[in-house]
Formats: C-alpha cells, structure tokens, sequence
C-alpha cells in the first residue's frame, strides 16, 4: 500500500531507513513494530500522507473520521520521540506514539498485547482515548481522502514567517512548540538570524531540542552552506561544534560526521 505523499518540503520526512536500523530501534524501544509499519517505512522512513482522515473503528458515530495527515518516521525526530511525548503529555505508559501534534496523537497500543497492537487516538487536553483500529493494518486500510470538516482554532497566530514570534516561543517552555518551529523554518529566507537560533538552541537544557537541531543540519548542511552567504558560515561550524562538545554520545557522534561533510573554509 502506497501512502505518502509526495511533499516537496516534508517536515516529517527523516533520513533513509534500513531493516538494521529498524530492528536498532525496536530494540532500543523493547517494542516489536508490525510488519506493515515497518514496510511503509522502507518505502519512505516517514512524512506527510496522501490521505486526510482515518475512518473510527465505531461506523455508528456521526463523526466516523479523525484527521490526519502524517506518520512518524524511525528514528529522532520520529517513533524515539514516544517516550518523550508521552512523559510530557502525561499519556498511558506502554504505548507507541506514531503520529501527532501536541493537540492530539496516534498511537500503538501495547498494553493488552505485545505483539499485535491496536491503533488509538488520544487528546491529552481531554483524556480522550478512542480505539481506531484492532492492528495497524486495519488502520492503514481505513486510511482515506474526506471532504469533512476538521476544527481549527481562528484564534492561532500565523508564526511562520514572524522571527519575533518565533524567539518567543525559543524563549519559552512549550518543548513540543519550540521542536515545530525550528522544523517549520529550516528553510529560511534570513539565513542569519535562523543560525543564529540553531547556535542558541544546540545547547538548549532538554535533549529532544538539542536532537532537532542536530537533525535539521544532518538533512540540510549542504543546501544551507550553497544558499547561504559564505560570510555566515561560522555560525554553522559554531553549531556544530556546541553539538559535538554535547554530553548525549548520540548527538555528539552524529555531529562529529556532520563535520567530516563540511567543504568550506572557516
């Protein structure tokens, strides 16, 4: 089954998988993913889907879908992201979170059975949990495209292209936001000043920050150091050098091979 989308910018999308990295992951989790996961991810290790809603488990209810439109990938930035999530957001412990926004998330439910889990839907705000599918393939098949309405809220600020809103959040302590926007903005028109957030943020005191940073510049070194001034450069070799001093062997090691990539002159 073919379920991803074609994005040209996917924020959700992570680097290439491997079954060995898979299988690094599954154990580094102490989860056995399912199968069909696992598949979609060799196809694509996450990103935005070609569908918009999944249809509920329930085909009595008024409201039969629930919107979504992405599936984490393996790895940071992705399913390792779960316990986090789960820990900030207050969430069932033995659960696998897949898919999700801060508002509301998708997630595989090991608590009954550990080696075929059903598929729920969560809304912290409310402590709603609704089960969507009996296995992660059933999921997948009740997968569709709805010409439904879906609520948004009027009152959210369009931050996207404010950098004051954007150091607002920096500032804060909404975690989950402060991952968002980096995302948001890798592709920056103001090369600088993202820079110089990435500088600011690479030593940030929560990991899952720290791991964004790193990631972003895993995926776009290259196109940063061609579209950027020359002049600016520093700013990335300083980034990377906040990440490699990182106390995280995960972060550091990754950092150390994104400096071997690295083709300008300081």
């Amino acid at each position: 089954m073919h379920i991803w989308a074609k994005e040209v910018e996917d924020d959700y999308k992570l680097p290439k998988t491997s079954e060995v990295e898979i299988e690094k992951t599954e154990k580094q989790l102490d989860m056995e993913l399912p199968a069909s996961y696992k598949e979609i991810l060799l196809e694509q290790n996450g990103g935005a889907i070609q569908y918009n809603s999944v249809k509920k488990k329930s085909h009595l209810e008024t409201n039969a879908y629930i919107e979504i439109n992405h599936i984490y990938g393996c790895g940071q930035g992705g399913i390792l992201d779960s316990d986090y999530l789960i820990n900030e957001w207050d969430l069932p412990k033995n659960i696998l979170i897949f898919s999700g926004d801060g508002n509301s998330f998708f997630a595989l439910d090991y608590r009954k059975d550990s080696v075929n889990p059903s598929v729920i839907y969560l809304e912290p705000e409310t402590e709603e949990i609704i089960e969507v599918a009996h296995t992660f393939d059933n999921f997948l098949n009740n997968l569709s495209k709805e010409e439904v309405f879906f609520e948004n809220n009027e009152n959210d600020e369009d931050w996207g292209t404010s950098e004051e809103a954007a150091e607002t959040i920096f500032s804060g302590n909404d975690i989950l936001l402060i991952e968002e926007t980096l995302l948001n903005l890798q592709y920056p028109e103001n090369h600088k000043w993202y820079f110089e957030q990435l500088l600011k943020c690479a030593t940030h005191s929560e990991v899952l920050i720290r791991e964004t940073v790193t990631n972003i510049l895993n995926n776009n070194l290259e196109i940063y150091i061609i579209e950027s001034d020359k002049n600016l450069h520093f700013l990335l070799e300083e980034i990377i050098e906040k990440l490699i001093a990182d106390k995280n062997e995960s972060i550091s090691s990754e950092a150390r091979e994104i400096r071997k990539r690295i083709k300008y002159k300081v």
